[in-house]
């Protein structure tokens, strides 16, 4: 934007836009430039305005090209046409909305906090990684977007090495222990996401219970419910809606009876978690760095004996569940915790060679060594330290990196099933064709792209109105709250 004032000869109303021409009142310089930039918004506008037209229409027409019927094209165009209503409005009202749409702003951001906090916003702080700009705007925490970007990618390896599996693919030997291998070490992925929640929101803030409960609604459960309607849809469930059929996805969604989108199960765990986050910030709020340490120890003694242990124990303590995995990821972003990197990757490696030694000697390996198991925590943990432990690696971002971190929540939750559409029907891509390596790159490249316009359609085009429509009831509730606090006190006042 043109200032009306730039540095000029030092005189007062000296600057440079400030030259006046005869016979152009009011300075014709500066009327001539801002005609040009009012110029250059209005075509910027209209412009904006064909790209969110354009996009609609892309998605209207794909949908109905996998099969959506006419009536229901007509209810999804709807919701299309107003998402593409909100995206006109607010981009006329935010300077670079497009681009902050893709991602591709980078330096700065408004809220990496998660729902995000953790995975839901793809924007969750430190928790000792973090800084200020000069603007008093949270500096961005890159490290945060590798771990994102690092899961995603685990994510879909692990989930296309064991479809292969499954069907017979790989053959038994040495390509089997190895293919076993990375698709178990990939498992991190679930640690990593648990972790980023605990890194990002456990630590305290000044934030409402009924605010907090209300955002990671809006932004993990909300997406979670839309995503699981197209499941639903490609899974031919939808074909006769009547009344009954909210009611029918609600009953599913809320029982997490969701077997078209297995990988669901981790969304829930983390819903759990975000139950008692409010109440923890409190916890930790003063919480001196040594007994952090000591709990995040404990937890991993609680996880050994809960995992390991050959005589049964009673007693499952809470700090051998997510919350203990919750906990670590707090632990391990703390800049105190910085002293520690080489300990915690080392930490790291000897629970890889564990988990190496138990798929090659027990048939039982996925219990011991998956999910909520010391070793799978320490391999997680260590991924954290290697990160955070090479700035010069990880504390810059790019194009890629931040569009990928904007939209991870959103690539997991669709990745299930156009990882079998683009690897078994669109294309025939084998994790154990092309030497391995090349097949599982090729899965991997083809899905990521897959799922990153997927995803971006439908939230960019349906999650958007969804959100708007909650935020307005939201608004609405908040607002006769207040008028029936206002009236109770009326009512106490009068004699």
């Amino acid at each position: 934007m043109l200032r009306d004032r730039e540095v000029g000869d030092g005189r007062k109303g000296g600057g440079l836009h400030e030259d006046r021409h005869d016979g152009l009142p009011g300075g014709g310089y500066k009327d001539l430039h801002g005609d040009r930039h009012r110029s250059r918004g209005r075509t910027g506008e209209i412009a904006g305005c064909l790209f969110w037209a354009a996009l609609g229409l892309i998605m209207l027409a794909g949908m109905r090209k996998v099969g959506l019927g006419p009536k229901k094209a007509v209810a999804a165009g709807l919701v299309i046409a107003a998402s593409v209503g909100i995206h006109i409005r607010r981009m006329k009202k935010t300077p670079g909305y497009v681009r902050k749409i893709l991602g591709l702003e980078t330096g700065t951001d408004r809220g990496q906090g998660a729902g995000a906090g953790s995975v839901g916003e793809g924007r969750p702080v430190d928790c000792g990684a973090s800084g200020r700009g000069s603007a008093g705007r949270r500096k961005r925490i890159y490290e945060y977007d590798w771990l994102r970007t690092m899961a995603v990618v685990m994510v879909i390896v692990t989930h296309a090495v064991q479809m292969d599996m499954a069907e017979g693919m790989v053959p038994e030997g040495a390509a089997s222990y190895w293919m076993t291998v990375l698709y178990v070490f990939c498992l991190s992925c679930n640690l990593i996401y648990v972790m980023l929640s605990g890194a990002l929101l456990l630590p305290y803030r000044e934030e409402k219970l009924s605010d907090f409960y209300l955002r990671r609604l809006a932004k993990v459960a909300l997406p979670m419910l839309v995503y699981f309607v197209f499941y639903l849809w490609i899974d031919g469930e939808l074909e006769q809606i009547g009344p009954h059929t909210p009611g029918w996805i609600l009953s599913r969604f809320f029982q997490g009876d969701t077997p078209e989108s297995p990988h669901y199960w981790l969304m829930y765990v983390i819903l759990g978690l975000y139950v008692v986050v409010p109440f923890f910030r409190y916890l930790f709020k003063d919480l001196p760095y040594k007994a952090l340490t000591a709990m995040v120890l404990v937890s991993g003694i609680c996880m050994y004996l809960t995992t390991y242990s050959p005589i049964p124990c009673a007693v499952n303590p809470l700090l051998s569940s997510w919350i203990g995995v919750a906990v670590t990821g707090f632990w391990v972003t703390k800049k105190e915790t910085r002293r520690y990197d080489k300990l915690v990757m080392a930490a790291g490696l000897l629970g890889l060679g564990i988990t190496m030694y138990c798929i090659r000697t027990r048939e039982d390996f996925l219990a011991v060594c998956c999910n909520c198991s010391p070793t799978m925590l320490m391999i997680a943990a260590g991924l954290f330290s290697l990160v955070f432990s090479a700035p010069k690696l990880f504390s810059k971002g790019n194009a890629v990196l931040s569009l990928l971190g904007r939209y991870s929540f959103s690539l997991i939750l669709i990745h299930w099933i156009v990882l079998f559409f683009s690897t078994r029907v669109v294309f025939t891509i084998y994790t154990s064709q092309y030497l391995y390596i090349g097949g599982i790159l090729a899965a991997l490249s083809v899905t990521l792209l897959a799922s990153l316009a997927a995803a971006f359609f439908i939230d960019q085009l349906v999650v958007v109105t969804v959100e708007a429509v909650y935020d307005r009831v939201v608004e609405g509730g908040r607002w006769v709250v207040k008028k029936v606090g206002k009236m109770e006190v009326i009512q106490k006042r009068k004699p």
